[in-house]
């Protein structure tokens, strides 16, 4: 059945968009020959025009791979990971919070040459007691970190949980409204395989995504954003099996739905770094950029075998912890539901049996890193 859903525009992939991949910080701690070097060789033939590139700590293997990378001609920002897992309140205020250490890798950053910063796990632990002091919370980590990239003239970005396209979430203390005045583009991680129920929106990947920033833009009344929108959307389906053309048609899904949405670009996550059916569709976008994506993309439930490709791609993904379970309530609700620890930047809401709402009635959401 197909899910009712935002107005399809199909047009040919948008080529002056962000197009971005994420890089992951074991890749850049590996010899450039084993996974760095063939990545970017082909992202750069297919127009990769965007690395988002880990920093945690700068070994000189590190640094010899940013130098390769930077000769690809690539721009890339740097992405650190404030609060893995989510903070604790001891980990967020006082003088001797965690964060404070963190914030010196933007003054790293800048020494290395990246272009931006994006901040990922910039929230409270999922477990956390909803307050409205969680939002002020976090907001006072933004501007801190803020405060320290104007240093350096770097525009900051956020990377955040999908469920906050269609509300603010004061357990984990992010509020995009709130977020929006201070950052300078936000990426909310929207993966179709975190959104319940799993396998209706696995198979419907554009309408889960389209309807998800459809809600993010009418928390902005839908007028024209202050911020730049650059959603992250996942080369893969971590929980059911997708054939290679299956995995084409599903990536090509969720691209199409960023670019109808008029965002301003996409970056696609995978732990591990395997973008090969992500180069795929950009090498033939012609083929894969039609009305064919608004079908469903069938998956296989029944192939728990070949799900191992998609358990080893999650083992090293970002921020995943998801929010607490609430009752079933009307379409236009959000609520989110638990799921295993797993890789990705993401978190999972809820949404109607069969169909997705419309945009004034968000029905689901979802990545990152983090």
């Amino acid at each position: 059945m197909v899910l009712l859903g935002p107005t399809l525009m199909a047009g040919p992939l948008d080529k002056s968009a962000i197009r971005g991949i994420y890089v992951s910080d074991e890749t850049m701690h590996q010899h450039h020959h084993v996974l760095l070097e063939p990545m970017l060789t082909r992202a750069k033939e297919v127009g990769i025009n965007l690395l988002v590139v880990d920093l945690n700590r700068v070994s000189p293997l590190y640094a010899k791979n940013l130098e390769l990378l930077k000769g690809f001609g690539i721009p890339f920002i740097v992405r650190i990971a404030i609060f893995p897992g989510g903070a604790q309140p001891n980990a967020i205020r006082g003088e001797g919070a965690h964060w404070h250490k963190k914030i010196n890798l933007v003054d790293e950053a800048a020494r290395l040459g990246a272009g931006q910063i994006q901040l990922d796990y910039i929230r409270y632990a999922a477990s956390q007691v909803p307050s409205p002091h969680n939002v002020e919370d976090v907001l006072e980590v933004v501007r801190a970190f803020k405060e320290r990239a104007l240093l350096h003239a770097l525009p900051l970005q956020a990377a955040v949980f999908g469920v906050t396209s269609f509300k603010p979430v004061t357990s984990i203390g992010q509020n995009l409204p709130l977020f929006a005045e201070v950052v300078d583009a936000i990426c909310p991680m929207v993966y179709p395989s975190h959104y319940e129920p799993y396998v209706e929106h696995s198979k419907h990947p554009y309408q889960t995504i389209a309807t998800s920033l459809a809600a993010l833009r009418e928390q902005f009344g839908n007028q024209a954003l202050k911020f730049k929108l650059v959603p992250y959307i996942e080369a893969y389906n971590y929980r059911y099996y997708l054939g290679s053309e299956q995995r084409r048609k599903y990536i090509a899904a969720e691209i199409q739905a960023t670019q109808d949405q008029n965002s301003d670009g996409f970056i696609v996550w995978s732990a591990n770094n395997r973008y090969s059916y992500l180069f795929d569709v950009l090498a033939k976008s012609d083929r894969y950029f039609s009305e064919e994506n608004k079908k469903i993309v069938m998956v296989r439930e029944d192939k728990p075998g070949e799900k191992k490709i998609a358990a080893e791609e999650r083992a090293a993904t970002p921020d995943t912890d998801l929010l607490p379970t609430a009752a079933t309530v009307q379409p236009a609700e959000v609520i989110p539901a638990p799921t295993p620890e797993v890789a990705q930047p993401a978190e999972v809401i809820p949404a109607p049996i069969p169909e997705v709402a419309p945009p004034s009635s968000p029905s689901s959401s979802s990545s990152p890193s983090s």
